[in-house]
């Protein structure tokens, strides 16, 4: 039985552990001639023998895939956003065939970000605001080809865990 399965590349890139050195900039501009779940359609459209299901995976959690139902058209002046490509969130999610992807291959990278215990960079906080001392090499916001990387998202994630926490602390000294 011959297998042509899009998931049988040879060299996968994989976006961790992080690459020891950093990868060039590579962005795929992609109409899909097949419809279908992204991770699972897009490595067949992706030049190369780098990028299979898991690392469409991977580059959908870091937030480097875009993607519309049409091709937006060259000049994006006077274009609705909700027309505009958008972040994928899931690599579950179903395009239809002629579905325009963006796909940032190689992603900037922020290993300061991965590497920080952001719980512990927590100064102070209210009720509306957070105060972190962030490190250097750590981009405050989420970029274009990296919405994960950053001290926003991280800070958010540390929030989460210390607020689970809070509340089992709660329940104990009830």
């Amino acid at each position: 039985s011959s297998s042509s399965s899009s998931s049988a590349k040879l060299h996968p890139l994989r976006l961790h552990p992080l690459p020891p050195h950093p990868l060039p900039p590579r962005v795929e501009h992609i109409i899909l001639d097949a419809g279908g779940p992204i991770a699972a359609v897009l490595p067949a459209h992706i030049p190369g023998d780098d990028v299979d299901e898991t690392t469409v995976t991977q580059l959908v959690r870091i937030g480097a895939v875009y993607a519309a139902d049409v091709p937006p058209p060259k000049d994006k002046t006077g274009v609705r956003r909700s027309l505009r490509p958008a972040r994928v969130n899931s690599p579950d999610r179903a395009l239809p065939n002629g579905a325009y992807v963006r796909v940032h291959v190689h992603p900037k990278r922020f290993p300061a970000a991965v590497a920080c215990d952001w719980g512990g960079r927590i100064i102070a906080r209210g009720r509306d605001w957070v105060a972190v001392d962030k490190p250097p090499g750590v981009p405050a916001g989420p970029s274009l080809d990296n919405a994960t990387e950053c001290a926003t998202y991280r800070v958010a994630g540390a929030l989460r865990r210390l607020e689970t926490t809070d509340d089992d602390e709660e329940e104990e000294e009830e």
